[in-house]
């Protein structure tokens, strides 16, 4: 079986290897020079600050992920302490706490320093920002004490093809990306006691020993989230169905769902009687109505449960999107990955790289 508890962390398998050095992650990161150690220390430093509030929205869950990892790698390569700054559908503490580096020690401060000492950088939905152009010249143009920054693209590559970066941070030009990307979420995050003991529960009553076979289905738009993106083309459960199939022994295997649609699961849960059973609710947390914050914020403990369950499943098959592909991030194994291939319509097995 996978595990996914040490000291209380999210523990993603970086090549392999499923017990991490921490001290080795620090001296790697070097996060001592971006760190603050106290509250009062705050005014000695430069700051960039990962936005998701309520001026505009901030993707899913996926797309939060990569734009916190490129935010904090930013941060690093520009000798900026960094701040997580997310407050909607709720505050991010609400799911994680701070691990290995304090996102949270300078947030209010951040929030007071002037407007002519502050800068607003919006990236999203950028892969790269002034490519192909030109790139920018963080030394000159992020002179502000204060950046705050608002994006939610995967910028690894873009940064290990940097001089700075293979001149100052080899480690990031060296890594591989799914190394680098499961590194910096087991750094900045851990999850909080409601979520570790949800999955306690989850494997003394469910898994009980046996192995765990996954699958993600991404419907997009569908009468449970009627205001998602559509999709051109979706996912045919049918195909994904008949490939569980194979692990339909109640005695060596128990099957997972997760998926956007109230219909799709109720399908499996019909169709296997071998399925986990949840009552996790299906939500899309990007809603930027306050009226129903309280409704989303369950969305959002729901989502990171569900992307934990799908990271130490033994066998997993994801389908469409980031949150699916994160999880795989932080399963961190090429063994037993398959993908739903939307062209040709099969599932393939495929390697972390290529998700």
């Amino acid at each position: 079986m996978s595990g996914f508890r040490n000291q209380g962390s999210v523990i993603p398998r970086i090549n392999g290897e499923l017990r991490l050095d921490y001290s080795d992650i620090l001296r790697t990161i070097r996060l001592t020079n971006i760190s603050v150690e106290r509250e009062s220390d705050c005014h000695h430093h430069k700051f960039l600050v990962y936005v998701c509030d309520y001026s505009r929205s901030c993707g899913g869950l996926g797309d939060r992920q990569k734009g916190i990892v490129s935010a904090f790698l930013l941060a690093v390569a520009t000798s900026r302490a960094f701040v997580i700054n997310f407050e909607t559908p709720c505050r991010i503490e609400k799911v994680f706490k701070q691990h290995l580096y304090n996102w949270s020690i300078c947030r209010n401060f951040v929030n007071t320093i002037s407007e002519n000492e502050t800068k607003l950088i919006d990236v999203m939905n950028q892969p790269t920002y002034k490519r192909p152009t030109k790139q920018v010249d963080f030394e000159l143009e992020w002179q502000s004490q204060v950046i705050f920054l608002k994006i939610n693209s995967n910028w690894i590559k873009y940064l290990q093809g940097r001089k700075e970066i293979k001149d100052h941070h080899s480690w990031l030009s060296e890594k591989p990306t799914v190394s680098i990307f499961s590194l910096i979420l087991l750094t900045l995050f851990q999850p909080t006691k409601y979520i570790l003991d949800y999955f306690e529960h989850f494997h003394r009553y469910h898994v009980q020993g046996k192995s765990l076979v996954c699958s993600h289905i991404r419907m997009g738009k569908n009468p449970t989230i009627p205001n998602d993106k559509q999709f051109e083309i979706k996912p045919n459960e049918t195909v994904i169905f008949n490939f569980m199939q194979n692990f339909a022994d109640p005695n060596k295997y128990v099957l997972y769902l997760a998926s956007d649609s109230d219909y799709i699961r109720n399908e499996f849960y019909r169709k296997f009687d071998n399925s986990i059973k949840t009552n996790l609710s299906v939500q899309h947390i990007d809603i930027l109505d306050k009226n129903l914050k309280r409704q989303a914020c369950e969305g959002l403990k729901d989502a990171v449960i569900e992307q934990l369950t799908l990271s130490i499943c033994d066998i997993l098959l994801i389908s469409h999107g980031g949150f699916g592909g994160n999880a795989a991030y932080l399963r961190g194994i090429d063994t037993n990955l398959y993908k739903y291939d939307f062209k040709s319509g099969r599932i393939k097995r495929k390697k972390l790289r290529h998700i």
